[in-house]
């Protein structure tokens, strides 16, 4: 298994646990014809949440050294760039 498959697999899990986690709610409130907007929602939400992870996880630790580069080397920080 390469992957992507094994990345989109975990993608639709995910979003099919979120949707069984709504299902329940919207059922209680009456708005059981809104399931299949749910469901979209779903995965529209679980890519913003990875898109946040994203930015964090990966892009938040540049952020945090050329901060401290430019406390410690008076703003030369060219191997960043």
């Amino acid at each position: 298994m390469n992957l992507w498959v094994w990345l989109t697999d975990s993608f639709i899990a995910l979003q099919e646990a979120m949707f069984a986690l709504a299902a329940p709610v919207l059922f209680s409130l009456g708005m059981g014809n809104l399931l299949e907007d749910a469901y979209a929602a779903s995965a529209w939400l679980l890519a913003g949440v990875l898109q946040i992870l994203v930015i964090l996880l990966i892009f938040g630790p540049f952020s945090f050294c050329s901060a401290l580069c430019s406390t410690m080397h008076s703003g030369s920080c060219a191997w960043l760039v």
